[in-house]
């Protein structure tokens, strides 16, 4: 859980996502990966494009 309150800080702010937050998303990234291979019902799970918005800048603040 506490991934996901580091991402969700990171997107009530207006300021770029910390090193912390973008590893927070990849490592909830790799779970869902995981999530998809084991069962088809989360083939249609994603991030929001808010998340996704975060990731596609890539420069953390450090």
């Amino acid at each position: 859980m506490e991934d996901y309150y580091k991402i969700m800080d990171s997107l009530s702010c207006d300021r770029q996502a910390s090193v912390e937050t973008l590893e927070a998303i990849e490592i909830l990234s790799e779970r869902l990966e995981r999530l998809k291979q084991i069962s088809p019902c989360f083939a249609a799970v994603d991030f929001s494009p808010e998340v996704k918005a975060l990731t596609d800048s890539k420069v953390p603040v450090y």
